[in-house]
């Protein structure tokens, strides 16, 4: 992947002062922080990267060029340009990158905005690395440098791994630095990287909060804290929280309603309800996650009602179709609520769920199917397709179900096995009215499941 650095240069005498950036170190006596950044991060790349400036004309006379500035009296300052600074930089140290500069408008207009943009976006090469000085430019800059990015990051797979501004302001006004000595005019590097780093956790977190799917914030995750897991506890936390939270995803996406529903199955998701939990409302300071805390409250909000199940939590089935209508998992919200039912009902007769005997989920399912095609009473009902448990199990359904429940059960059936065969079949549903039904069965079983009296 090759590498760039993208500044612009602006048009002021700059002064000459020492530029620091904290755990880099200091290049001193230099007038151009293009001159100290690329010093500073650019020392190992290859003829392959290159140091690109955008320039106006003004700036390209006056800053570019040797000589461009004049005194208070108009006579012609004697100094180095930017071009000859770096090119004696990187004859000096026998650097290897190219250097490259692309012409830009003033910036005046919506006009000139829109060409600035466009000339950005042209010069950034296809997988590129490339990092940005943004000391130097139009007050437009900011703004507009985080659009670009974004917007390479989609169309041309760029990385940033690096935005700086050279924050000499710091020192105090232009007349007061001039009467400083050189030693003392210390000015840092700000490292802004992080901001363009929040936009992203802002969209992946987006996201998982609009789609229900957390494979962003998992991505962003592992390349933002990889560097620091092998020696910072709080990076590791983070990377488990975001596997934890593709997790639960992945979980309602596979149908995976064991994982939910109990933990009496050895879990191969990785999901861990309390876990999540406990990482959004740990109360420690750590300043990497400081600024995504107000982020990660959406997520917390967003698995709200998701319980540990222990040993059995019917709710989460219940919260996993509500997921799923949210999020237009239509398929999957039918399977689930459907086995959140028969799973609810074998807990009621049986007082457990056995994930290992199949025979009692099978009892109930078929119990329903019978009472559904027919509504036999037990004393009708003389065959064997409700071995052990036959009579009385369809005795518990008529106490604990009525003939809306059933035929709310028969309908939602009947849509998981249309979208099953894919609407294969005599008189398909459209996919609305499967998305419109979905809701209305999952809102009846949930107000039905408080009114209608259980029995064992």
């Amino acid at each position: 992947m090759s590498k760039a650095l993208f500044a612009f240069l602006g048009t002021n005498d700059y002064l000459a002062c020492n530029y620091e950036l904290k755990d880099m170190g200091k290049v001193s006596y230099v007038r151009f922080i293009q001159e100290a950044v690329t010093e500073l991060k650019c020392t190992e790349w290859t003829e392959n990267d290159r140091i690109v400036i955008f320039l106006t004309s003004e700036a390209r006379k006056k800053n570019w060029n040797d000589d461009g500035q004049k005194d208070k009296d108009g006579k012609v300052i004697r100094q180095d340009g930017l071009e000859t600074r770096l090119n004696k930089l990187k004859s000096g140290k026998h650097y290897k990158w190219q250097l490259k500069t692309v012409d830009v408008p003033d910036g005046k207009t919506e006009e000139d905005i829109w060409e600035i943009f466009q000339t950005v976006y042209e010069t950034i090469g296809e997988n590129e690395e490339v990092t940005f000085d943004i000391t130097h430019g139009f007050r437009s800059l900011p703004m507009l440098l985080m659009v670009i990015l974004n917007y390479a990051r989609m169309l041309k797979n760029i990385s940033v791994p690096g935005i700086y501004y050279g924050a000499f302001e710091t020192l105090g006004p232009i007349y007061k630095v001039r009467q400083m000595d050189i030693e003392d005019r210390n000015a840092p590097i700000f490292d802004l990287t992080g901001f363009t780093g929040l936009f992203e956790w802002t969209t992946a977190i987006n996201n998982f909060v609009e789609f229900g799917d957390a494979k962003h914030i998992n991505s962003l995750t592992n390349k933002n804290v990889n560097p620091y897991l092998a020696k910072d506890t709080n990076a590791r936390k983070l990377r488990d929280f975001a596997r934890n939270l593709l997790a639960l995803t992945e979980v309602i996406q596979t149908n995976r309603g064991a994982d939910l529903l109990t933990n009496q199955r050895k879990n191969k998701s990785g999901f861990r309800i309390q876990e999540l939990q406990d990482y959004l409302n740990r109360d420690d300071d750590d300043s990497m996650i400081k600024p995504l805390q107000p982020l990660l409250d959406k997520i917390n909000q967003k698995i709200e009602g998701f319980e540990p199940p222990d040993p059995v939590n019917i709710n989460n089935g219940y919260k996993a179709v509500r997921w799923c209508i949210d999020h237009n998992l239509i398929q999957q919200g039918y399977t689930i609520l459907q086995e959140t039912l028969v799973t609810e009902k074998q807990f009621e007769y049986f007082g457990n769920i056995n994930l290992e005997n199949n025979q009692e989920r099978e009892f109930i399912s078929n119990a329903i199917k019978k009472l559904i095609h027919g509504n036999k009473k037990p004393e009708d009902d003389k065959d064997n397709d409700v071995p052990a448990h036959g009579d009385e199990i369809i005795e518990f359904l008529i106490r604990s179900t009525d003939e809306e429940w059933l035929e709310k059960y028969n309908n939602l059936s009947s849509g998981r096995n249309d979208i099953n065969h894919a609407g294969m079949r005599t008189g398909p549903a459209a996919a609305k009215t499967l998305k419109k039904n979905l809701e209305i069965y999952y809102n009846f079983f949930i107000k039905h499941r408080k009114t209608i009296t259980r029995g064992q």
